[in-house]
């Protein structure tokens, strides 16, 4: 990508390739940004499945079906983990109020 971005949730099944390949590209091509955050959203679930998306440099497995609390802690993981234990993140609706 030409900018930075902060997050990549990629789906496993896609036409031209496969969520693990497009991801190892994604690692690839940093380009002198950060390294991509990557969250797998798909169906595989399984221990074997979650250790080969690590292995292609996902930071985060997300597997369906979810809800909102089980984006939420999978996203404070993956940054918490990216950013250091100071890291903070909020889904919470009322963000924007000045109260």
């Amino acid at each position: 990508a030409e900018q930075e971005f902060d997050l990549c949730f990629m789906d496993m099944q896609m036409p031209v390739m496969d969520g693990l390949e497009a991801c190892e590209l994604i690692m690839a091509r940093t380009r002198g940004h950060r390294q991509a955050t990557v969250v797998f959203v798909t169906a595989h679930v399984s221990p074997a499945f979650e250790r080969r998306c690590e292995e292609a440099g996902a930071s985060g497995y997300l597997p369906k079906p979810f809800n909102i609390s089980d984006i939420k802690n999978c996203l404070q993981s993956v940054f918490t983990i990216r950013d250091g234990a100071d890291a903070s993140f909020s889904m919470s609706d009322d963000d924007d109020d000045d109260d």
